[in-house]
């Protein structure tokens, strides 16, 4: 994600700050909110597989013993790295938010 590009769109108050005012920014958001990330990648890897190995389990496939179980086990993996993404942009996101609200206060 382009971060510097939604910072302008979301704060356009600020479009005329130096940017390296807002990398500042953006760097910091991003080291302080790095374990929570890696806890939601975590998470959401181990339960796509879970989830996708009781699907297919349930549909009378053995997990790992088939091209249809391994072929489930990639597709969750990858949804479940686009969730994660798309939840590490929100977190991101959030903590930008507020520290630009911290500093102008």
């Amino acid at each position: 994600m382009n971060y510097t590009d939604w910072f302008k769109k979301e704060f356009p108050q600020l479009k005329e700050s130096a940017s390296t005012e807002t990398l500042s920014y953006i760097q910091q958001a991003k080291s302080e909110t790095k374990w929570l990330a890696v806890l939601v990648a975590f998470f959401s890897g181990i339960s796509s597989v879970v989830i996708s190995s009781s699907i297919l389990e349930s549909y009378g496939f053995i997990p790992f013993r088939s091209v249809v179980s391994w072929a489930g086990f990639a597709i969750a993996l990858l949804v479940g790295a686009q969730l994660s993404n798309q939840l590490e942009v929100v977190i991101v996101k959030a903590r930008i938010r507020k520290l630009l609200l911290a500093a102008n206060h």
